[in-house]
């Protein structure tokens, strides 16, 4: 799952980019419900999540970094 700012994507599609060069550049595709996209993001970007909402609370922010 990716945030952008305090909201939840899913991820539908994954894949290595570059595979004969460097093993783990993985892409993903990931659907924003509240922005109703999908958006691309590199593996660099991505954040994994507990939480199952479509937008966390300020609390809930700060239980992420943690």
């Amino acid at each position: 799952m990716v945030v952008e700012g305090n909201e939840i994507g899913v991820i539908v599609k994954t894949w290595e980019k570059e595979i004969n060069i460097k093993r783990g550049n993985y892409a993903y595709e990931v659907y924003n419900r509240i922005q109703r996209c999908i958006k691309e993001y590199p593996e660099s970007e991505v954040e994994r999540y507990r939480t199952r909402h479509k937008e966390l609370s300020d609390e809930e922010v700060g239980w992420q970094s943690i």
